[in-house]
């Protein structure tokens, strides 16, 4: 297994007390953030810190050619606007971006928010809505702060721990020299 880079100084606490960033977070959010970390720390032996740096920018999909049956909207737009809103409530706006995307294939489970990174599994959720933006800026904190992107269902924030579609483990690329 290789070494996980992490910040030297940066403990579990320190890393939930910048979770605590936008009022729409529950406590039921915090617990669940916290949980994740001190399982991560715990099973790799590591302090973890929120990722920046070497392993690259964080990014988030959203489908904008979802629509919503019942209402007959398209809720990809209002979900970017919510996402990055809620990115920049939490500072992370810098180590995330938000993309709309014509079609992810999950039509039959509209609206579909994907993330991404490298180096780390990405995620496909579904059945998604603009009132889903505080689960999913939640879970961008969590996935900021996993190492390998990998995190247990009961990890993952409200409706996010059911509606998961696809997780892709991240492909391993290899230097131009080999």
């Amino acid at each position: 297994m290789s070494a996980i880079p992490v910040a030297p100084r940066t403990s579990i606490p320190d890393v939930e007390k910048g979770i605590a960033c936008a009022p729409q977070f529950t406590a039921e959010s915090h617990i669940l953030v916290g949980k994740t970390l001190r399982r991560r720390a715990k099973s790799d032996g590591a302090v973890l810190a929120p990722h920046s740096g070497p392993m690259g920018r964080h990014h988030i999909h959203v489908c904008t050619a979802c629509r919503d049956r019942q209402a007959d909207l398209l809720p990809g737009e209002a979900l970017i606007t919510s996402l990055r809103a809620g990115l920049a409530g939490c500072g992370l706006s810098d180590a995330f971006s938000v993309s709309g995307i014509n079609c992810m294939a999950g039509c039959a489970r509209p609206c579909t928010v994907g993330f991404q990174a490298d180096g780390k599994a990405a995620w496909l959720f579904g059945d998604l809505t603009p009132a889903d933006g505080p689960d999913l800026i939640a879970f961008a904190q969590i996935y900021a702060a996993l190492p390998d992107g990998w995190c247990r269902s009961t990890e993952r924030p409200g409706k996010l721990s059911q509606t998961a579609l696809a997780r892709i483990p991240a492909t391993p690329f290899r230097g131009a020299a080999e």
